[in-house]
C-alpha cells in the first residue's frame, strides 16, 4: 500500500495475491470498494455464552473448555434460533503484514434482518478488532434478535476493512497542524462526518488530536476541542474527515 489509510479493492486483491488474505476462490463481488465481505464456514457451534479468548489463549482452546452445548452442520443450511449464540469459522484468515491491521463490521443487509454479529480472533482481547501483523483463523458470533435465520455455508454476514491506522494519523498530523478542525479519526467504523453537537457514534471510537509538538490520545464518545465547542461524529461507509453534508 503507497498510501495510508483503509485498503481500496486493488490493493485487497493485490493482498490476496501475497497471500495476506487466505481463503477459498474468491467470490466475484466478494472484494468490495474499501471492503472484504468474509464468508460463513462449513458448521456452527451453538454457544453457552458468549466470550472473548484474550491474550493467552485461542479461540480453540475456549471451545474446549466447556462452552460448546452442541455443534451444527451448516451443509444444506441451518436454522439459527433467535435468542441463541452462535460461532462460526468463516472460510477466510488473514495473514497481515506488520503495520496492517483488521476492523470488522456486521453489513448493512444483516443489521436490516436485526442479527446480531461480531468477529473474533486468536488472542483476541477485543470484538471485531485485530492487532497489526495478526495470522490466524477467523470466527464471528451470530445471534438473531427477531427472527431466526437460515444460514448457508458462504454466507456473508460481515466484512473487514483493512488499514494503516498509525500512518493514516501521522499523515494528517503532519499535514494540518490545527487539530481541532481536522482530526484524524481511527475507529472501528469508517466514518465520514465531523460535526458540532448532534448525537456521538455508539461504536468505540478514538480520535488522534493535538500537534506534531504534543500529540495526545483521546478515547470516549465526545471530544471538545480547544475552541470550546463540543465535536461528534457519525458512523459510514466511507473514510473522509472532512466530508460535511
Amino acid at each position: 500500500m503507497s498510501t495510508p489509510g483503509i485498503l481500496t479493492d486493488l490493493d485487497l486483491a493485490a493482498l490476496v495475491s501475497a497471500g495476506g488474505i487466505v481463503a477459498p476462490d474468491i467470490e466475484d463481488g466478494q472484494i468490495q470498494p474499501a471492503s472484504l465481505d468474509l464468508r460463513l464456514g462449513t458448521k456452527a457451534y451453538r454457544l453457552r455464552a458468549s466470550f472473548l479468548p484474550g491474550p493467552a489463549r485461542t479461540v480453540d482452546d475456549c471451545l474446549a473448555s466447556g462452552l460448546v452445548m452442541h455443534e451444527i452442520e451448516l451443509t444444506g443450511g441451518a436454522v439459527l434460533e433467535t435468542g441463541c449464540v452462535y460461532l462460526v469459522p468463516l472460510m477466510e484468515s488473514l495473514a497481515l503484514p506488520a503495520g496492517l491491521s483488521a476492523a470488522m463490521n456486521p453489513k448493512s443487509s444483516t443489521g436490516r434482518l436485526d442479527v446480531f454479529t461480531r468477529v473474533i480472533g486468536n488472542n483476541a482481547a477485543a470484538f471485531d478488532q485485530l492487532p497489526a501483523g495478526y495470522c490466524g483463523p477467523l470466527w464471528v458470533e451470530i445471534s438473531p434478535r427477531t427472527f431466526s435465520i437460515l444460514a448457508r455455508p458462504g454466507d456473508r454476514l460481515v466484512e473487514s476493512e483493512l488499514a494503516d491506522w498509525c500512518r493514516c494519523a501521522c499523515a494528517a498530523a503532519r499535514s494540518k497542524p490545527d487539530f481541532h478542525k481536522c482530526l484524524a479519526l481511527i475507529c472501528r467504523r469508517q466514518v465520514t462526518r465531523l460535526s458540532a453537537g448532534g448525537p456521538s457514534a455508539t461504536a468505540r471510537w478514538w480520535i488522534y488530536a493535538g500537534s506534531a509538538r504534543m500529540p495526545r490520545w483521546i478515547s470516549g464518545n465526545r471530544y471538545t476541542p480547544h475552541a470550546g465547542r463540543s465535536c461528534s461524529i457519525r458512523g459510514s461507509s466511507t473514510f473522509s474527515p472532512h466530508a460535511r453534508r
